[in-house]
């Protein structure tokens, strides 16, 4: 705990040297910097929160013995496991390197599909379950559930963690989508 206050009050610091630098104009202004990183820090939380959520129910399921995920889940699951690492891997390369320009575009639309796949898979489980195919495996199917709808929490976390990284980055040249976003409060 003592870690993360340590860490957050650092975060803080640096939020508000940014919050209130100069704009081009000569005023301060807080949309300069300050919401973009403060959006960008919010989203590491929310991977580390999906992370906990995901995983104390797996980690229960083992340590009580329960049936291991059956080699149909794991195929399933497989490919997009290997997306969302590489989606992570692609991101953390754009963001360390402050270089948006090249698969900016490529990241955010592969994010957006994932989820979409997440969301998909994760919804013909449940249906599964609730037409009775695969009550025998209804805590194995619990866990597998709760992955998928955690793993799409932080597919989507980073879509937007990419998303506030480049305004970060230079919010003075924001697109149309961006400054509407930031309008619009999606965040």
């Amino acid at each position: 705990m003592a870690l993360y206050n340590a860490s957050r009050r650092r975060e803080m610091q640096s939020f508000a040297k940014l919050t209130c630098r100069p704009n081009p104009e000569g005023t301060e202004t807080f949309a300069d910097g300050g919401v973009w990183l403060h959006l960008a820090a919010d989203c590491r939380r929310q991977y580390l929160s999906s992370l906990r959520r995901m995983a104390e129910p797996v980690l229960e399921h083992v340590d009580n013995g329960f049936n291991p995920a059956t080699q149909e889940i794991v195929n399933e699951f497989a490919p997009l496991r290997r997306q969302v690492n590489e989606l992570f891997s692609m991101a953390q390369k754009m963001v360390v390197e402050n270089s948006f320009a090249q698969n900016y575009d490529v990241v955010r639309a592969m994010a957006i599909e994932t989820r979409r796949q997440l969301k998909v898979l994760r919804h013909d489980r449940v249906d599964r379950l609730q037409r009775g195919e695969d009550l025998k495996l209804f805590k194995v199917m619990m866990v597998y559930i709760n992955v998928l709808r955690e793993t799409q929490n932080m597919v989507n976390a980073l879509r937007h963690h990419v998303e506030a990284a480049k305004c970060f980055a230079s919010p003075h040249d924001l697109n149309e989508e961006e400054k509407e976003i930031f309008n619009n409060s999606e965040y």
